[in-house]
């Protein structure tokens, strides 16, 4: 594909013929994953009971210092597989009751993510896609994607420059990241859930709360409510976990406390959004993992 051989997929714009050498991403232009399976973890509406079908494509364009999929996003773990073998995948997590098709950090593959979704649903893909983004997107990137991915499930690390400069490698990271959003929203618009509780189609931002509010989740909350929409789904994670370089910052090397979690929260409501959820496995104070913007 030719998309490789120039490559400008995600905002980086390398520019490097992925063919020969690996791009910013730490992949070249064979597709890699890490892994294939039900996995329970996410949000409601895309695991369901039975677990969202998750495929963990290896590399990643930015450089986050606590990547918490460090061994096949920074490291670039896994396994090289062909087109074919890659809807195969999809296909064998649909016949094992996957709930939706989640595809996690795959903007370095998008050209083979199109083509591989359109031949899989010629071949009895019925799920609903989920295209799991760090929110790290060029406009042309999502429009390419726009008939192939049904829900985006992305990340709104930081709206900070300092923060997004020292930890993930990518000062430019609010401006595109916000940009990204905006294209997201306007093509999925807010979350629409199916009688049986299965996200079809929308929009889902998610937060991770860190350690003393390094990256200021409040900037990302006003933005969201000022210009994309106060009816958006909002996911707060208190899931941070000390992992990969984050040992080498001190501000980054704990797990966040529940006073930490719980003003998160408060900010979340104060800005007026309505849908969403908390997380609360990995706080042992505050109750099970709920409906939280009440």
């Amino acid at each position: 594909m030719s998309y490789f051989e120039n490559c400008s997929l995600c905002p980086r714009y390398c520019r490097v013929n992925r063919y020969i050498t690996i791009g910013e991403c730490g992949v070249d232009a064979h597709i890699r994953y890490a892994n294939a399976l039900l996995y329970k973890g996410e949000e409601p509406p895309i695991s369901g009971k039975r677990g969202t079908g998750a495929v963990f494509f290896s590399g990643c364009p930015l450089h986050c210092v606590y990547c918490q999929n460090f061994a096949f996003s920074q490291m670039a773990h896994g396994k090289t597989i062909d087109l074919a073998q890659l809807i195969d995948i999809y296909l064998a997590l649909q016949r094992k009751g996957a709930w939706t098709l989640e595809l996690v950090t795959a903007t370095q593959y998008a050209p083979y993510i199109v083509a591989s979704v359109e031949q899989a649903r010629n071949e009895g893909l019925i799920l609903p896609v989920v295209w799991n983004t760090s929110g790290y997107e060029t406009a042309e990137t999502l429009d390419m994607l726009k008939a192939t991915v049904d829900i985006y499930l992305t990340d709104l690390i930081s709206l900070d420059e300092d923060f997004c400069e020292h930890y993930i490698g990518a000062k430019h990271y609010p401006e595109i990241a916000k940009k990204a959003i905006k294209h997201m929203y306007e093509q999925k618009g807010n979350l629409q859930i199916d009688g049986e509780g299965r996200a079809k189609k929308g929009l889902i931002v998610r937060m991770l709360v860190l350690p003393e509010n390094v990256n200021h989740i409040e900037k990302s909350l006003r933005f969201l409510s000022e210009e994309v929409s106060r009816f958006l789904s909002i996911s707060v994670m208190d899931q941070y976990t000390p992992v990969y370089k984050a040992g080498e910052f001190p501000e980054l090397s704990r797990k966040i406390t529940v006073g930490e979690y719980g003003r998160a929260l408060a900010t979340v409501e104060e800005f007026g959004f309505e849908n969403g959820w908390r997380q609360t496995h990995r706080l042992s104070e505050m109750p099970a993992t709920k409906k939280v913007i009440q």
